[in-house]
């Protein structure tokens, strides 16, 4: 627990200021906007175009891919997940789907499918044991 004359010196501090949501949330709106500001040349052309950047260079650093090539690689899957077909990519976007041994790139996933492949450890028996399972129980 806080020491009384601590908790005397900011009652005192704060007397004649109400503290309010709304207030809080201007001050963050406020502080937030420093830094996301039109005056930032980070955030130029806003958070959308911020990350894209954020997008390309993690391809280039993770993969070697350079962004035109990634849209090259979902136009050549005729803009659809590998293994679903759904172009309902998620809420993060297109992932690379590649080999953590050899870093080879096999395509590019929804969330769910990349999440899966992970889930199952990139292994064949344990994907087909999963297969034979669902069409045993379907």
């Amino acid at each position: 627990m806080m020491p009384l004359e601590h908790r005397e010196k900011i009652a005192k501090a704060l007397r004649g200021k109400k503290h309010t949501p709304e207030r809080c949330a201007n001050q963050s709106k406020a502080r937030i906007g420093k830094y996301r500001g039109a005056d930032n040349p980070r955030w130029k052309g806003g958070e959308k175009t911020k990350r894209m950047r954020q997008k390309a260079t993690n391809l280039k650093r993770y993969y070697g891919l350079a962004i035109e090539d990634f849209w090259a690689l979902i136009a050549k899957q005729g803009g659809v997940c590998a293994v679903c077909g759904l172009a309902d990519w998620g809420i993060k976007g297109p992932c690379v789907d590649h080999d953590h041994i050899t870093g080879r790139i096999r395509g590019i996933l929804c969330i769910r499918c990349n999440t899966a492949i992970g889930l199952l450890r990139e292994n064949l028996a344990i994907s087909k044991a999963v297969t034979n399972y669902l069409e045993l129980r379907a």
